[in-house]
């Protein structure tokens, strides 16, 4: 069985795997020995042979994740038959595709598939990314997760309170999308501070969080925190860029967080650059980029002391921090604090 799961919307594709994986070790293999992930952006065709191809001493049935594969362009095409041959053996294994660089865009009465670069810019697929996606979506288990519009955001914000036992209303849920950009991995985390925070102050089995609730604790904490670090960046202050990370290492925010956060900001400003140098405003930026006009305004003011090569740069080395950091190549703060001092110079 494959599963195809892609989108840009790269918390709720991610949040669907770790549904499928809690599913399949507690009805299948609870001893985690048959579960296999494959970073499909730096695999070979022979470490994917190895890992699918190992039989299992304790489970018939085998789960494969393999994430990022369309970012591997050297082998899409032998993946392509790889998976096939195998479905046409009859194995029984479950091999789940997450990618969140694919997404789909309707022109002309059908959707086409395109893929997302480092800089959120959408590209066409190449034949044999093409011939990938062609396989992929054939298959009989397909989900796309786009971007949710602002009013299906607040809906989710109202729907995940609700499963954390809490309540919030339509008005405070749109108050909490524009104070964190739509970003549902931020959002996530700021609903958890939120109901713990509530339930540290009442002893009500449902807590019902209100605008001041918001204030009190998403005001000033993270998402204002990286806006006043790329801030000390733009403005050549390095001396305040690297206290302001030492505070919010300090202040228990993992490193792998707020990585993905600076890479994501670095992002927006790419964008934003990148929409202003061919001519646009800043309404017509808004909607390009599919962000919240506060996020919009508040970047505005920070790309100015960006070059567009500059930004580029800076994405790549992001990029490769990360992967640095994934294989144990280095200490996130050393690097980090490099990067900044770099950045600001």
């Amino acid at each position: 069985m494959i599963i195809f799961i892609f989108g840009e919307d790269d918390f709720r594709s991610k949040e669907k795997v770790k549904q499928l994986k809690e599913k399949f070790l507690r009805d299948v293999d609870p001893s985690g020995n048959s579960l296999v992930v494959i970073r499909g952006n730096e695999a070979s065709i022979k470490e994917i042979n190895e890992k699918c191809g190992a039989s299992s001493l304790f489970c018939s049935k085998r789960m494969v994740i393999v994430e990022d594969l369309f970012s591997n362009t050297s082998i899409l095409e032998q993946a392509v038959d790889y998976f096939r041959d195998k479905e046409e053996k009859g194995s029984e294994d479950i091999v789940v595709f997450q990618d969140s660089r694919i997404k789909t865009k309707r022109k002309k009465g059908q959707k086409t598939p395109l893929f997302l670069d480092d800089s959120g810019r959408e590209k066409t697929l190449n034949k044999k990314a093409q011939k990938l996606f062609d396989f992929l979506s054939s298959q009989q288990y397909v989900q796309e997760f786009a971007s949710l519009s602002d009013p299906e955001a607040v809906q989710w914000i109202q729907n995940r309170v609700d499963s954390r036992g809490g309540k919030i209303s339509n008005k405070n849920a749109q108050l909490l999308l524009g104070m964190t950009g739509g970003d549902l991995w931020q959002l996530h985390w700021e609903i958890e501070k939120l109901i713990h925070y509530k339930q540290g102050q009442i002893s009500s089995l449902q807590v019902e969080i209100e605008a001041r609730d918001i204030e009190a604790v998403t005001t000033g904490l993270f998402n204002q925190d990286i806006f006043a670090l790329t801030d000390a960046v733009g403005s050549k202050n390095p001396g305040l860029a690297l206290r302001l990370l030492e505070e919010q290492l300090l202040s228990g925010v993992s490193e792998h967080f707020l990585l993905n956060m600076i890479i994501r900001q670095v992002k927006i400003l790419l964008q934003i650059r990148q929409a202003l140098d061919s001519g646009y405003g800043s309404g017509q930026i808004a909607g390009q980029v599919k962000l919240h006009p506060f996020v919009v305004q508040k970047s505005i003011s920070q790309v100015r002391g960006f070059s567009l090569d500059r930004l580029k740069k800076a994405l790549n080395r992001l990029v490769e921090i990360d992967s640095e950091l994934k294989t144990g190549q280095g200490e996130a703060k050393s690097m980090l604090d490099l990067f900044l001092l770099k950045l600001s110079s």
